[in-house]
């Protein structure tokens, strides 16, 4: 055993000093290394933004009694105050000015990179203000929002969610509205008193920022990981500015976002086609019709109540119908199957049915 016991630390004290040796010896492969491009940068004002930031005791607790808040409130305003707007405009034109829509389009410039084109566009038939918006963006760690002050006031804001909307505060009283600063949406973001509101409407944005009566649209960021690149290059977005005189309602935010997201599409040529359902109230969406999973002659129709209100209506399937069922949302018949094309239906607040209609 003590033969043995000698034999493994002879071996282990060789490789040891082996690996002693090559570690002395070795010399690292010399590399070509092209230096990184020299930044413009305002050294001094730099460090005086950090050192002024860092000042600010912004410490989190466990206990969140023990939290001042309200060095947090002199955090961001130190924000506003040291980062301010900085888009220039470079130069603006009127491109149309015809019966359907009068269009101006400006060009701005966002920092020594990246830049903003940018149609506003004056509907004639509509108080919508629509923003094509196209932006050529360079830069790394920059953050772009758009922000719409409207001078309405409720204490929550809707913000569309799948089949629905959530609704969050817009004050900043305690930490947990404070954490609320930015929230997602989907297709639009509305606050409304009883008789006015504004919504921002958009088609491919999900961030947004609500505090008292300014909405916030998250626009683009110049994040660097996992792709250093993935941020950069030519981005294109279409946002909305509609007011409206009455309430939040479908017809007055949620149809006009579903517009803005699906747009007619133009083609010459004529066809006529009749409408595979029909629902007399607004506030029911028809969200899908696809075709049936385990049925050559049947489609599937997929409908839900988009304001939150319980609601009655009246579905009515074209005459090639013969009958129906309601189904779970995969498709699979929870009610007899009926004869017809004309149902009754009942919805709940942001309640999802599904229909499969056989042909």
């Amino acid at each position: 055993m003590k033969t043995k016991t000698k034999v493994i630390l002879g071996a282990l004290g060789a490789a040891t000093a082996v690996n002693c040796v090559r570690a002395a010896a070795f010399k690292p492969e010399k590399r070509e290394t092209s230096s990184l491009p020299a930044e413009n940068c305002d050294v001094e004002r730099a460090i005086n933004h950090i050192s002024g930031a860092i000042q600010i005791p912004t410490i989190s607790y466990p206990d969140s009694d023990m939290v001042d808040w309200s060095q947090f409130e002199k955090f961001h305003q130190f924000l506003e105050d040291s980062y301010p707007l900085i888009a220039k405009n470079l130069e603006r034109e009127v491109v149309s000015h015809g019966d359907v829509a009068f269009i101006v389009r400006s060009k701005y410039k966002i920092s020594e990179k990246s830049t903003v084109t940018q149609d506003m566009i004056f509907l004639a038939d509509s108080p919508e203000v629509r923003f094509d918006t196209l932006m050529d963006w360079q830069d790394d760690h920059r953050f772009l929002k758009v922000a719409f002050d409207a001078g309405v006031w409720d204490d929550h804001a809707r913000h569309e969610i799948q089949f629905g909307y959530t609704k969050r505060p817009t004050t900043r009283n305690n930490s947990i509205e404070q954490a609320k600063f930015e929230v997602c949406n989907h297709k639009y973001t509305d606050i409304s008193e009883p008789a006015f509101g504004v919504a921002v409407l958009n088609d491919c944005k999900y961030g947004v920022s609500v505090k008292d009566s300014c909405i916030s649209l998250s626009l683009h960021k110049g994040g660097t990981h996992p792709d250093i690149k993935g941020d950069k290059g030519i981005h294109r977005v279409t946002y909305s500015f509609l007011p409206h005189n009455e309430g939040f309602s479908a017809e007055s935010v949620i149809r006009p976002a579903y517009m803005l997201n699906v747009p007619c599409i133009l083609s010459e040529g004529s066809y006529e086609i009749k409408a595979p359902v029909k629902v007399d109230r607004p506030n029911i969406i028809v969200e899908t019709v696809k075709p049936c999973e385990d049925s050559d002659r049947a489609y599937v129709i997929r409908l839900y109540e988009a304001e939150g209100s319980r609601t009655n209506c009246t579905v009515k399937l074209p005459d090639a119908v013969k009958k129906y069922a309601i189904t779970n949302m995969l498709e699979e018949e929870i009610e007899e199957i009926k004869e017809g094309n004309t149902l009754e239906m009942h919805f709940g607040p942001f309640e999802i049915k599904t229909i499969k209609a056989y042909y």
